[in-house]
């Protein structure tokens, strides 16, 4: 559908496609990242019951079926925070050396006071859970500039943007030892997507 799509799109002098083909075009866009998101939830929530967490020898190491053992140190451990959901976070010295700890998980209570006497626990959220709404809405809101309006700026900023986000989410999510390694070989869609999205842009800012 999507190549249908730009091969009418590059033969505007024989037909030029109606506003409805970019937006069927932006809407399976749109809905195969969502399956996407969705289909990556359903296999972090399958993760659960397999999730154990062990304090012993100065470590505490998270272990997880289908994803990388993640060990840090107590002299490593270079942050301690407390989201408002209950979630604890636990960040080593390497950038992918995070350790997420439930509300749900068992004895998280007695987790919290031993980490609280090896570093100060801070009461703030991370990132994306304080703008993930924003941070959805901005960028449903760009794919679909990029696909309804034909002014070459904003097709090339919203373009550019969404390119750059797109790759940024797949780099950490390559680089996430919390995410499921069937997850991570799954990157098909998100592949299609970033490919539509190159492809409007290039037949767009052509015209």
């Amino acid at each position: 559908m999507l190549i249908v799509v730009m091969v009418e799109y590059q033969k505007a002098d024989v037909y030029k496609p109606s506003p409805y083909s970019w937006l069927l075009t932006f809407l399976f866009t749109a809905a195969l990242g969502v399956f996407a998101i969705l289909r990556g939830i359903k296999y972090q929530l399958a993760l659960y019951s397999s999730y154990i967490i062990s304090i012993e020898n100065k470590c505490i190491t998270r272990l997880q079926q289908n994803t990388p053992t993640i060990t840090i140190n107590f002299t490593e451990i270079t942050g301690i925070t407390k989201a408002s959901d209950g979630t604890l976070t636990v960040k080593g010295v390497k950038p992918g050396d995070i350790i997420y700890i439930p509300p749900t998980v068992e004895n998280q209570a007695d987790i919290e006071l031993l980490l609280a006497n090896i570093a100060p626990i801070e009461g703030r959220p991370h990132f994306m859970q304080r703008y993930s709404l924003l941070v959805s809405v901005t960028f449903f809101g760009l794919m679909a500039c990029l696909y309804m309006v034909n002014n070459k700026a904003v097709v090339a900023i919203s373009g550019t943007i969404v390119s750059a986000e797109l790759l940024w989410g797949m780099y950490l999510l390559q680089n996430n030892k919390n995410i499921d390694a069937k997850v991570k070989r799954n990157m098909l869609s998100v592949l299609v997507v970033l490919i539509s999205v190159v492809m409007v842009m290039i037949v767009k800012l052509r015209r």
